[in-house]
């Protein structure tokens, strides 16, 4: 007979992919990933004694890590660590970074600048789909939801960073949507922004003469429009086949 005993694994994380994903005058953003879940921890100050400690308990692969409190125009030295659920620590990476030399842009409230779409003819506008694009001036996150009317279709939760996207397809042409943005930065500091946009519409008419020439390989038809998303000057339709190309740029 035998016993069985309980087993912790003994293999410490690995870690890759060290970045200062954003700095400011009084922060600064930390990002790295790691082969299995783990926490994550930075050990920093402005003398390599590491001193001062910042860390984020949840268990993952991607970590992100946020120091705030920091000093304008002063060079740090970081060192960061995850551990796993065994308790294994990984090995060190090590990271300096300089803060902005003012606190000024820390002290603004959040905002949202380039948002798009900007208008009807915006090309991140087509007949079953809206591409919602914007910046913040601060490191910031949050969800983006689409609307029609007064219901809800749907939301994308937008990830830490500068610069946000998010694409909703499967709409309606010509429908009018109602965009929701909400946004919270590493500061705590929230926005709000919301837009009416309109899908463009869908064109079919396309008229295909008839072929009755079998001896080119294709036949083309000149001065024939064709447009889902974008004209065409010119139609291919290949003998003996269902196929229709269309002409766009000089391309089939």
């Amino acid at each position: 007979s035998f016993k069985t005993g309980e087993y912790k694994e003994e293999i410490k994380p690995e870690l890759k992919n060290l970045k200062v994903a954003y700095v400011s005058g009084t922060a600064a953003v930390f990002t790295w990933e790691s082969n299995e879940n783990a926490n994550s921890v930075v050990l920093y100050d402005d003398s390599k004694k590491y001193k001062n400690k910042a860390e984020n308990k949840d268990n993952a692969k991607n970590h992100l890590v946020t120091l705030k409190n920091l000093k304008p125009n002063t060079i740090y030295y970081a060192r960061v660590y995850s551990t796993d659920k065994s308790g294994n620590k990984s090995d060190y990476l090590f990271k300096e970074f300089t803060t902005l030399p003012t606190k000024v842009l820390d002290s603004e409230d959040l905002s949202l600048s380039y948002l798009r779409p900007s208008g009807p003819g915006d090309s991140q506008i087509a007949p079953d789909r809206i591409k919602a694009t914007f910046k913040t001036n601060h490191f910031a996150k949050g969800k983006i939801t689409i609307s029609k009317g007064k219901k809800a279709l749907g939301s994308k939760n937008v990830d830490y960073g500068t610069e946000h996207s998010a694409e909703f397809i499967g709409l309606k042409p010509s429908a009018e949507y109602s965009i929701a943005i909400s946004m919270t930065d590493i500061f705590g500091k929230k926005k709000n922004a919301n837009l009416t946009v309109s899908t463009t519409k869908v064109f079919y008419d396309v008229l295909i003469p008839q072929m009755e020439n079998d001896k080119e390989e294709d036949i083309i038809v000149l001065g024939q429009e064709f447009s889902f998303y974008t004209p065409a000057v010119a139609l291919y339709k290949a003998p003996d086949s269902p196929r229709i190309y269309s002409i766009i740029n000089n391309k089939k």
